[in-house]
């Protein structure tokens, strides 16, 4: 069964999703050999950066990341162009599943109503765009970096806004440190390619994965360790070698910005150093 273009018993309804959370009440990437699921597992690291660089990192992040809402149900998303007063949100197209009106919260948090870009064309990419306008505040948007060149070990930051895991408890923005686990050569069903040790959560989805110079290399998508379904089905039908499954599944997801900019409504945007990379 497909909805939306993604297979129902993989990624659309696959509880792995670091997905819109309801409040309570490429060519040049090899696949991975079996010493690298013993040697490559994901783990935390603070890859020598110091506290304030960290935070510096952090603030970055803060600034380009926007909570989505939908009644009482959010995820996160990206500031990735400004147009004048207008603003484009890079969010994920689950996200985008939680309601039909959206608004946005951003750093300052001010809240702002958001429309949907239907005419954006990311396919069967699990990829979605939202837009608003300010008239007062300016806001940074994000600086778009190269996921073609991370590799396995490469030190990644992610953010976003997980859920309260109980009614009582309450959770703000949250960064992560991590690193890159894998990258398969080819991207699975929604456009997921970029395996990543960083903890996402339920709510992360639509928030930024960051290199250690605070660019965009990624789209926050689904967390680790799914509880049904199997997201690990190629675009093309085809599957990963089963001895990979324990990294696979023990690695949070992301898609790559050069998938973003393979839309014309953004191919634009794409940083010069990429688009040999960029279909």
């Amino acid at each position: 069964m497909r909805l939306n273009g993604l297979a129902v018993s993989g990624l659309a309804l696959m509880g792995s999703w670091a997905c819109m959370g309801t409040s309570v009440p490429a060519s040049t990437l090899k696949e991975p050999s079996e010493n690298t699921q013993q040697t490559q597992s994901p783990q935390r690291h603070s890859f020598a950066f110091t506290q304030n660089e960290l935070q510096v990192l952090k603030h970055q992040a803060r600034e380009i990341t926007v909570k989505v809402m939908a009644d009482d149900n959010w995820g996160s998303g990206i500031l990735i162009r400004r147009q004048g007063q207008r603003y484009t949100v890079l969010t994920n197209q689950h996200v985008l599943w939680i309601g039909d009106r959206f608004s946005v919260q951003t750093s300052d948090g001010k809240q702002y109503t958001a429309s949907r870009d239907t005419a954006a064309g990311f396919g069967k990419n699990d990829l979605g765009i939202l837009q608003f306008t300010s008239e007062s505040t300016q806001y940074p948007i994000a600086t778009l970096g190269c996921s073609a060149k991370l590799k396995a070990g490469t030190p990644v930051y992610a953010a976003g806004f997980p859920l309260p895991l109980t009614e009582a408890s309450t959770k703000g923005f949250k960064f992560t440190s991590g690193s890159i686990s894998l990258i398969p050569p080819k991207a699975f069903e929604g456009g997921y390619q970029i395996g990543y040790s960083n903890d996402i959560e339920k709510g992360m989805s639509g928030g930024p994965v960051l290199n250690r110079k605070g660019e965009l290399v990624a789209v926050n998508g689904m967390h680790q360790e799914p509880l049904w379904g199997d997201p690990y089905v190629f675009q093309d039908g085809s599957k990963p070698k089963s001895s990979l499954f324990k990294l696979l599944s023990h690695s949070s997801w992301a898609i790559p910005v050069e998938t973003v900019l393979r839309t014309a409504t953004l191919k634009a945007m794409q940083p010069s150093q990429c688009q040999s990379h960029i279909n």
